[in-house]
């Protein structure tokens, strides 16, 4: 008489235990690498170092600061001195201009009267004339999504540069009251810092406009 066996599928649950708890242990280990904050990227580095060079106490940089938009060019001329303070000139209104923290001063040149811009109704020129260190402090704690750019020359020294896509709108309205944010596609913070010593050189804020509105461009230069 022919013999007919029958198999029981056995499922190999030590096996499957084992396979679980590897997961388990895979899965873990994924998230620790993920979860754990690494070394900061250079791109970061170079907007710490430009912070860190700007609010030096005894540094003292000589600065223009530049606004190009559709049909108009603004100037400052002047200089960032110990940390807190710019002084200069804003040649297309023939004003002398002082800024302490976030109050700007004016003067007709040769005066000897400083009046505040809103006393002489020129509340605009606050937007212009922004402390870069108030600038960069509203977004240091995104420093970290900053993005490396290719090394640039800037008045024949060579230097590296990283940029920051800027999405808060109240630094966007603080900067450019008179904007509208609608209308803006896109818009970035870049460094340029010169190498090898990394010196601070560039501050860059762009707003690209959609449907071909074109840009508008704040350059601070430091020298």
């Amino acid at each position: 008489m022919r013999r007919v066996y029958r198999y029981r599928y056995q499922p190999a649950l030590p096996l499957l235990v084992m396979g679980g708890a590897a997961l388990l242990l895979t899965a873990a280990m994924l998230a620790f690498f993920y979860l754990e904050p690494g070394p900061p990227s250079l791109a970061q580095e170079l907007l710490e170092q430009a912070l860190a060079g700007l609010e030096e106490a005894d540094r003292e940089y000589d600065l223009i600061i530049e606004e190009k938009g559709s049909g108009y060019c603004l100037q400052f001329q002047g200089k960032w001195e110990g940390g807190s303070r710019l002084t200069g000139l804003l040649p297309e209104y023939e004003l002398e201009a002082y800024l302490k923290g976030e109050t700007l001063f004016l003067r007709k040149s040769g005066s000897e009267d400083w009046k505040t811009a809103e006393a002489l109704k020129l509340q605009g020129l606050e937007s212009f004339l922004v402390d870069p260190v108030r600038l960069l402090k509203k977004e240091e704690e995104r420093f970290s999504q900053a993005l490396l750019g290719e090394e640039v020359d800037i008045g024949g020294t060579l230097c590296q540069t990283a940029y920051l896509k800027l999405e808060e709108k109240e630094l966007l309205r603080m900067l450019f009251p008179e904007v509208s944010l609608e209308a803006v596609e896109e818009a970035t913070l870049g460094v340029a810092l010169a190498t090898p010593a990394m010196t601070f050189k560039q501050l860059r804020i762009q707003l690209l406009f959609s449907g071909g509105g074109g840009k508008l461009e704040r350059v601070y230069y430091f020298n």
